[in-house]
Order: structure tokens, then sequence, then C-alpha cells
């Protein structure tokens, strides 16, 4: 997955300094320009739940859907400069 990312121009790759078996990706602006935009779609999918299912009913779906989602081990990438999670909900 790396290497197909690395390819897109998403992520570069280096050697770790401290240890040369293994690399250290590092995410580059193309990469976050794309994680914003995945942020901007999750986000008008909020908005689509909320028009269907109404305010209250919807925060409480999100928030099991996230709940189920992170007890699978998965949740929204975050951003590396201040570790905030892309498309994070603020009213959950």
């Amino acid at each position: 997955m790396v290497s197909r990312l690395e390819t897109l121009g998403y992520v570069d790759r280096e050697t770790n300094p401290t240890d040369r078996r293994t690399d250290v990706v590092n995410v580059t602006s193309d990469g976050l320009r794309a994680l914003e935009g995945v942020a901007d779609v999750w986000r008008e999918g909020d908005k689509l739940v909320e028009s269907i299912l109404g305010p209250e009913e919807s925060k409480r779906f999100l928030a099991s859907a996230d709940k189920l989602s992170r007890a699978l081990g998965g949740g929204p990438p975050k951003l590396e400069s201040t570790d905030q999670e892309i498309g994070a909900r603020t009213d959950v």
C-alpha cells in the first residue's frame, strides 16, 4: 500500500536514520490535500445522514458507527501536524 501511495505522490519514504532496516513514511503536501478532500466527502456524507435521520437520530447513529469502527480497529486518519483526526466531529 505504501508503494502505491508513494507512486501517487501522497507519501514519500526515506530510510530511518536510527534503524536502517526500516523506513520512515511521510505524508506529502499532495497527500494532505487528498486527505482534506476525503474529509470534505465525509462531511457531505454526515450532512446526508442528518437530512435523512434528523439531527438527534443522526448524532446517535454516527456515534454508534464510530464506536463500532474503532472497536474493529478503524478510525479516521490524523493530521500529523496537529494530531487531529481528519474530518473529526466535535459535536458528537
